[in-house]
């Protein structure tokens, strides 16, 4: 049972994996064309991939201790692992913007 936990964690980690390493791949994209006319046309890739991160690395951490939770019982309701870690990787993202918008609309 603990074995099914810890392989349903890794793989919902391994999505949030995926998003961080598609971050730091965007920066490394060239982008020649800029031009200071509006706002944040300034920016070069790397400066935009570091506010990209910072923008969703909230959404990321809470995602994660969110996926910690839901694994327990995904993991012994769903028999697949990568199923079971596709949808605590789902769910903890979900929870994580519920918990964001909560919080955003406690502060209005």
């Amino acid at each position: 049972m603990a074995l099914r936990y810890l392989k349903t964690v890794l793989v919902a980690f391994s999505w949030y994996a995926n998003i961080v390493l598609l971050c730091f791949l965007n920066s490394r994209l060239p982008y020649d064309d800029h031009d200071c006319d509006s706002a944040f046309m300034c920016l070069t890739a790397l400066d935009g991939a570091r506010l990209l991160f910072l923008v969703i690395s909230w959404l990321l951490g809470a995602s994660m201790v969110a996926a910690l939770l839901l694994a327990v019982p995904v993991s012994r309701t769903i028999d697949s692992v990568l199923k079971a870690g596709t949808m605590t990787a789902l769910g903890g993202i979900i929870a994580a913007v519920m918990l964001g918008l909560l919080w955003a609309f406690t502060l209005a």
